[in-house]
């Protein structure tokens, strides 16, 4: 079966986009929910993530430059996207700065990790959110979400971004892909330079770092000072840690199987090293059946 993109256009305007501007949308505590059930009800009684509020933002602020109209009566594109923007700058930003990784569902916080990803997943939100409303609060929040990051977890000796402020290794690219992302999404927006300065920054730090030129490949892991992890000690101990976190997870799946619970979604993102405990932990339960 081949798809095209007409086929695709309309499953986003006729299905995707009206189900997650209803069912998705949380009408009475704000935001948008974590996850509907297979028949399309929303689970209210689970955390928030605030990456999911971002991605919706992003969403339904795209929605509707290209125009997107409900056919029934029901919250328009707009209106859906300010329902996330509203509840995650109200609910997630902690007072000494910083978005949290999830709330309860009135917004009372539950996760309170602090990570580089959600910061860079909401500066891109508000970047679309600006485009679409031209809302100069979405200007606001994002710079102070940039200062924030620069501020608290800035690596001032090697460059980039530290996952959080604990400093947890491994250290990624991932979060500074996304917000190369935003940052670009930025630029292309408001057409100021300062954007752009700020995402070559970003780019250097993938042609210095993170790109391995002796293999033409994207390197995902590092260590504190952002160099791969080369040498035979080095090799070694991120070796162990690799079959550390392989018997975690065979033995998670197991015990998850035990409970008759399927987990839908495990991937490195969703697999968390606490480094004081020294222990992994599967996260992200949104994508999963019992």
């Amino acid at each position: 079966m081949t798809v095209d993109a007409r086929q695709i256009r309309e499953w986003l305007a006729e299905q995707a986009l009206p189900l997650w501007s209803h069912a998705g949308l949380d009408m009475d505590a704000g935001g948008f929910v974590e996850k509907l059930t297979l028949d399309g009800h929303p689970v209210l009684d689970a955390d928030k993530r605030m990456r999911v509020q971002a991605r919706q933002i992003y969403v339904y602020s795209h929605a509707h430059i290209l125009g997107w109209e409900p056919r029934n009566e029901g919250p328009t594109a707009l209106e859906a996207a300010y329902q996330g923007f509203d509840f995650l700058t109200r609910q997630y930003w902690r007072e000494d700065g910083g978005f949290v990784f999830s709330v309860t569902r009135n917004g009372t916080h539950a996760d309170t990790r602090v990570e580089s990803y959600e910061q860079a997943f909401a500066i891109f939100a508000f970047a679309w959110h600006f485009r679409a409303t031209g809302d100069e609060a979405a200007v606001e929040w994002a710079e102070r979400t940039l200062a924030f990051l620069d501020d608290n977890l800035g690596d001032l000796e090697h460059g980039g971004y530290y996952e959080n402020a604990t400093q947890d290794l491994p250290r990624r690219q991932n979060p500074h892909m996304h917000l190369l992302e935003a940052l670009l999404a930025w630029h292309t927006t408001t057409g100021e330079d300062i954007w752009l300065r700020r995402a070559q920054d970003i780019f250097a730090l993938f042609q210095s770092r993170f790109f391995q030129p002796e293999t033409g490949t994207l390197g995902e892991f590092f260590d504190n000072i952002i160099s791969n992890i080369r040498s035979p000690k080095k090799m070694k101990d991120f070796l162990m840690k690799l079959v550390d976190t392989h018997m975690y997870l065979m033995s998670s799946v197991e015990l998850l199987n035990r409970q008759n619970i399927i987990h839908l979604d495990i991937k490195e993102n969703n697999i968390m090293y606490h480094e004081k405990n020294h222990v992994f932990v599967l996260i992200d339960f949104g994508l999963s059946v019992d």
